[in-house]
């Protein structure tokens, strides 16, 4: 197959500190260019915590879609998250746009998420919820002009020694990268996987990853698919630091007209051996343990289409984030790597 479209599909990350912090920032996402020539895309995740130096180890995963009949376009919109700490702030964008010829006057159109990144402008607080979702196009065909929304929620609070307690706002940005595929009738076929996960833990017994094993049927018509997310909803019963994040997907394969793949929710918020973190300098001797409990829920995309090849990979790295309440827009906080098609 001479694919002409090539396109990479954000599958989610995970994120582990050596012991817990606040939320200064925390990120990962797919850009590329939207023209039929593209041959590359950068991957970028991004990690700072607030008042403690730590190292960051992570992972990211995607996907690389080569198909002829697929078109694409790749975009990001920009929310400022702001409010009373404890209460949450929504924002929902309404886009219109003109799509380019690629994607001009095709039947079906699907909205994907691509990545986010979130960042203290002031404070950094804890978080107690996050929301993203992304709805699909409305194709107004007269017009020329692909209409659809992203809404996004934020709430945080922080009540620990470290915070500023006459400071009882929060204030965030955050970006949200989106794909827009579409193709006609015959060859694009959207399936949408909802997830739902409780992770509870107390002060004594340690928690660890139970990733989720998942099978799902090809419909009629259609040999080959991916997966990609719609949205991600995280929720913790209280502020609390955290530790580890992850929501990802991997192990994906297509046997006997059957989907399969592995999903991994994890939230923590302590480990047993934190206290002995070398990368803390020895801050993390005050570090501490909070019971509670997290939901992540949200829903995945399972694109099914004919006329592809499709390749999944991951990336694994780390960083060192000096602390003292540093800026998150500081350059240590980002790590990028270009990947050649």
């Amino acid at each position: 197959m001479c694919a002409q479209n090539t396109f990479t599909v954000w599958q989610g990350f995970s994120n582990y500190w050596t012991y817990n912090h606040r939320l200064n920032r925390l990120g990962d996402f797919v850009q590329q260019s939207s023209e039929n020539t593209n041959k590359s895309c950068i991957l970028t995740h991004t990690a700072a915590t607030g008042l403690g130096k730590d190292s960051a180890y992570f992972q990211s995963n995607y996907a690389i879609i080569k198909s002829n009949e697929i078109s694409f376009f790749a975009g990001k919109e920009h929310f400022e998250l702001k409010g009373k700490e404890g209460n949450t702030s929504t924002i929902i964008k309404k886009i219109e746009f003109k799509p380019n010829e690629n994607l001009k006057d095709k039947d079906e159109f699907i909205a994907l998420l691509n990545g986010f990144d979130i960042t203290a402008v002031e404070d950094a607080d804890k978080l107690q919820l996050l929301n993203i979702n992304i709805e699909n196009p409305v194709y107004d065909k007269e017009n020329n002009v692909l209409k659809f929304s992203i809404t996004a929620s934020l709430n945080t609070d922080c009540k620990s020694l470290e915070c500023d307690w006459m400071h009882d706002n929060f204030n965030y940005v955050m970006d949200i990268h989106y794909l827009i595929i579409g193709g006609n009738k015959n060859q694009l076929l959207q399936q949408e996987i909802s997830y739902n996960q409780k992770i509870n833990w107390d002060k004594e017994t340690e928690i660890k990853p139970s990733p989720i094993q998942k099978t799902i049927p090809l419909n009629i018509g259609f040999t080959n698919g991916f997966l990609a997310y719609k949205s991600i909803s995280i929720q913790i019963d209280h502020q609390q630091h955290y530790l580890v994040f992850e929501n990802f997907i991997n192990n994906v394969n297509i046997q006997n007209n059957t989907l399969q793949y592995t999903q991994h929710l994890f939230y923590s918020n302590w480990t047993a051996n934190m206290k002995k973190s070398v990368a803390s300098g020895k801050q993390a001797m005050f570090a501490y343990r909070s019971e509670g409990w997290c939901i992540q829920k949200g829903s995945l995309s399972f694109i099914q289409l004919n006329d592809a090849n499709i390749t999944y990979r991951s990336r694994n790295g780390s960083m060192y984030w000096q602390g003292k309440n540093k800026s998150a827009l500081d350059n240590a906080a980002i790590n990028s790597l270009i990947i050649a098609y």
